[in-house]
């Protein structure tokens, strides 16, 4: 009975300790999705638990920029919200040239030009899609916006790009149309293609 106890001692102190070595490596191999990354020890000392407690206004727009890359890359491809081709929602593009403040001016003008669809084709087809385009405009806001899509999207993006010159503006789907918008915009300075002013947009 004595060696009993002692055997059933013996493999319950081995058992504690390979549970104390195995637990920690299982915790660490699912981490939290939502944590902000860090960096691991460097030449100054610092370690990773001391580095992932400090989150910085700038790793927080740097963040908040990646999600926005991640978005808007399924939107060029086609997914989500960039399927839909009516309304007047909040534009999908909120890149470099999006102006916040100024995007009532673009749902205005969006609603002028073609009611809000997307596909819409002007009497006699010079001008198309959900700002009206011309096909030389079309054009231009695509050559402007590829060398800002291969920065942010690379040559995939930059391929998205290349065959939206063969395409008719009025088949881009809407987060192009809006990036088109907001790259002709140019800040307000390219207001004088809607007449923005002349309209009350």
């Amino acid at each position: 009975m004595i060696r009993t106890a002692s055997i059933v001692a013996v493999a319950a102190s081995v058992a504690i300790l390979v549970g104390g070595l195995t637990a920690p490596a299982a915790y660490a191999a699912d981490p939290d999705p939502t944590a902000t990354p860090s960096a691991s020890a460097d030449d100054t000392g610092k370690t990773a638990d001391a580095a992932e407690d400090v989150v910085t206004p700038e790793s927080r727009a740097k963040a908040a920029e990646q999600a926005r890359l991640v978005r808007e890359w399924g939107y060029a491809r086609g997914f989500g919200a960039a399927r839909d081709t009516k309304g007047a929602m909040l534009s999908l593009y909120r890149g470099k040239w999006f102006v916040k403040k100024a995007d009532h001016r673009r749902r205005c003008i969006l609603k002028r030009e073609s009611r809000a669809d997307y596909k819409a084709v002007s009497v006699g087809g010079e001008y198309r899609g959900a700002y009206q385009m011309s096909a030389p405009l079309m054009r231009g806001a695509a050559w402007m916006m590829m060398k800002e899509v291969r920065a942010e999207m690379g040559p995939k993006g930059v391929a998205i790009v290349k065959q939206l010159f063969k395409t008719s503006y009025h088949l881009w789907n809407r987060y192009w149309q809006d990036r088109s918008f907001w790259t002709i915009w140019a800040k307000g300075e390219g207001r004088r293609h809607w007449r923005s002013d002349v309209y009350n947009c």
